[in-house]
C-alpha cells in the first residue's frame, strides 16, 4: 500500500520533477539544501532536516511546552510516573481548599497524559 503523506501532497506535479529527474531541494526556514540528487531523495532528505531544523517555528513551540511543562514538573513536585502516581495517590488525602485540590490533580493527569515515552 502506497501511503502518501501531507508533504508528498505538498510536493510539486511538474513532470521535470518527476522521479528520477536531478533537483536541488531547499530549506525554507534556513539555508539548507540538497545536493544534487533524483527528487524522491531530495524530498525524503529534506523532510528528515525540517524535523530537526533550527529554525522551523516547531521548534519554538517545542521549547515552549518544554518549558511549561518543567514548571508544572515543579509545581506539583513530579517529574517521571512513579512520583506522578503516588502524588495522585495522595492528593485526595491532602488538607487543602476542595478548589486548589483540584487545579493539583488537574495538573498531575495533564503531566501522566503528555508524559514522553520511557519516562
Amino acid at each position: 500500500m502506497n501511503r502518501r503523506t501531507a508533504f508528498d501532497a505538498a510536493a510539486p506535479t511538474d513532470p521535470a520533477l518527476s522521479p528520477g529527474r536531478l533537483v536541488i531541494v531547499s530549506c525554507p526556514f534556513c539555508t539548507y539544501a540538497t545536493a544534487p540528487c533524483v527528487s524522491t531523495m531530495a524530498h525524503s532528505l529534506l523532510r528528515t532536516h525540517v524535523a530537526t531544523c533550527p529554525k522551523h517555528p516547531m521548534r519554538a513551540i517545542e521549547a515552549d511546552n518544554a518549558r511549561f511543562r518543567a514548571a508544572l514538573e515543579r509545581l506539583v513536585g513530579g517529574s517521571d510516573r512513579a512520583d506522578l502516581e503516588r502524588l495522585q495517590k495522595s492528593a485526595a488525602g491532602r488538607a487543602v481548599v476542595a478548589c486548589a485540590r483540584a487545579r493539583f490533580e488537574e495538573a498531575i493527569a495533564v503531566l501522566l497524559a503528555t508524559l514522553p515515552e520511557g519516562k
